[in-house]
């Protein structure tokens, strides 16, 4: 007689402490009825895991877009709540400050500091982890909404929405 045994373990991600977030990738910024295509670089996150599941964040979007010939960048300060609805698929929605301001490598600082535009924001967010190693580690697939309703210094207020696809490296 023979015997066998097969033996399968399972190798999900433990996710607790810290957790730290970093993704690129393309998107759309509208506003003013106007749409432009956007590279959306920098998007960080910093936080904890409260649970195996369930995350609160400071979630800093980013991205850089041509509007009216001038390159814009379209950000945020945002604190997040994510939640894991399987252990490779989590949704995240936050709220804060959004602006908008002339993107860091365009400042002329001769000319003084860049303007920045303030007002309140919002984002939701749903994120596929495509690799996860050693335990710590994941490379997801995200999509995000992010708006924003910007007071210029004119006292005009005007909407902005941001629509991305990106590719994220995750930390837990």
């Amino acid at each position: 007689m023979l015997s066998q045994m097969v033996v399968a373990q399972e190798t999900s991600i433990t996710r607790s402490g810290f957790t730290f977030g970093a993704s690129a990738g393309l998107g759309t910024h509208i506003s003013a009825n106007t749409s432009q295509i956007r590279l959306s670089l920098p998007n960080l996150k910093f936080g904890y895991m409260l649970q195996p599941k369930l995350g609160l964040l400071l979630y800093m979007p980013g991205g850089v877009s041509a509007v009216d010939g001038n390159q814009v960048a379209f950000e945020a300060f945002l604190t997040s709540v994510q939640y894991f609805l399987r252990d490779d698929f989590y949704v995240l929605a936050g709220a804060g400050l959004s602006l908008e301001t002339t993107p860091f490598y365009n400042v002329d600082f001769n000319e003084g500091p860049p303007d920045f535009t303030f007002g309140p924001g919002f984002t939701l967010a749903a994120g596929y982890e495509v690799f996860q190693f050693k335990n710590k580690y994941a490379i997801d697939i995200q999509t995000r909404m992010l708006v924003g309703k910007i007071e210029d210094s004119f006292g005009t207020k005007q909407m902005h929405t941001a629509f991305d696809l990106l590719i994220g490296f995750n930390l837990y």
